[in-house]
């Protein structure tokens, strides 16, 4: 869990104002509550326009980021933001209302944004709610009891990484889609991405006899 001092200084450096102003962003996993899976990372930054990090196109959006602590009591984060578009709370609606995503926390210099972030801190939404376009989260330490482990599943017809993840499934060509198969009419091996591929061939399948 993050410590207190560094949770300060994230929302300090949000709020600053000087010649060397920071941004802050997020990185949302959308967890499918039927297999404890992240299937989507959602991205971004409290700015007033869309901002790129790292290759990362991270979405211009209204948040706040506030403190919580109580005496003998591991801090907590609220985040407030301004889903205008209704793009974070379709998510919440379709996944289970938003307890359990992961959520990562970077603060960067806006004139390095490609560098080591100045803070940055893992969390999971604790509690979440809407209101109108206001979506509320509280953020703490991530619960182990209930992740699935191992975090990531070994399958052998299935690849398990985001769609065109930067670090993961590497794919820049043009097709839109992937039925993250390797064998399949849209799969990696037509994606010609067959090196990337999220999933094991070589392993035995449990039908064997």
């Amino acid at each position: 869990m993050a410590n207190a001092l560094s949770i300060a200084s994230i929302i300090e450096k949000n709020r600053i104002g000087s010649d060397v102003p920071y941004l802050a962003f997020l990185d949302v996993g959308v967890i499918d509550p039927a297999t404890g899976a992240v299937i989507e990372t959602l991205h971004f930054v409290n700015n007033i326009e869309n901002t790129t990090r790292q290759g990362i196109v991270y979405t211009a959006m209204q948040f706040s980021l506030e403190l919580h602590s109580e005496g003998g009591t591991q801090p907590s984060v609220n985040v407030t933001m301004l889903d205008f578009s209704r793009l974070v709370i379709q998510k919440m609606n379709d996944y289970g209302g938003g307890a359990g995503f992961p959520v990562t926390v970077m603060v960067c210099q806006a004139g390095g944004l490609d560098a080591t972030p100045d803070v940055t801190e893992y969390f999971e939404i604790v509690t979440a709610s809407v209101e109108n376009y206001s979506v509320n989260w509280t953020l703490g330490a991530e619960n182990a009891l209930t992740k699935q482990y191992p975090r990531r599943m070994q399958r052998r017809d299935f690849c398990q990484w985001v769609y065109r993840d930067t670090n993961t499934c590497r794919y820049t060509g043009k097709l839109p889609t992937c039925d993250r198969t390797l064998h399949g009419t849209l799969g990696c091996k037509s994606h010609e991405n067959v090196i990337n591929f999220g999933g094991n061939p070589n392993l035995v399948s449990n039908n064997v006899r």
